[in-house]
């Protein structure tokens, strides 16, 4: 795992982490069956020791930028972008090989004015700006079928916030 911040630059930061995650069950050899061997005359269990924890992803990373530039005397100009990639993992309890959801990059951005004693601040924000469509979630069940946590919408506003 890596995680750090890089200032070298006149107004600037950059933000950047990575891991890369290895997560595996020890010893699990009486997990469930998966919804596709339901009906297959499969015993109940099956050993899935040594395989990937639901949920899991093996690679992510995150990067951003915060630039930050003083304009006349009271104001603060400021913009910042944010992506995160998250690979591929399976999202069910029982590694059904229907539950697979696939990689996916997330971008947001923001460009506002300020004040620079923090008291008054408006903000254009764009989250998921490439408009990612990878669903979040999978779940198979016999008696439900699959269901699934689509994904997070694409969504664009203008923020104020203030305090006194």
């Amino acid at each position: 795992e890596i995680d750090g911040v890089y200032s070298g630059i006149t107004n600037t930061s950059i933000r950047f982490a990575g891991a890369f995650n290895q997560a595996v069950y020890k010893d699990f050899t009486n997990a469930g069956q998966p919804v596709e061997n339901a009906f297959t005359g499969a015993s109940a269990y099956r050993d899935i020791t040594g395989q990937t924890l639901p949920g899991a992803s093996k690679w992510t990373a995150n990067i951003g930028l915060d630039y930050r530039k003083p304009v006349s005397g009271a104001h603060v100009f400021h913009t910042s972008f944010n992506t995160v990639y998250r690979s591929a993992y399976n999202s069910d309890v029982a590694l059904s090989s229907y539950a697979w959801v696939g990689d996916s990059t997330i971008t947001d951005f923001s460009i506002g004015l300020g004040k620079k004693d923090q008291s008054f601040d408006a903000s254009f924000v764009v989250k998921n700006a490439f408009n990612n469509q990878q669903y979040q979630n999978m779940t198979a069940s016999p008696s439900t079928g699959l269901s699934y946590t689509p994904a997070t919408p694409r969504w664009i506003g203008v923020m104020f916030t203030a305090k006194n």
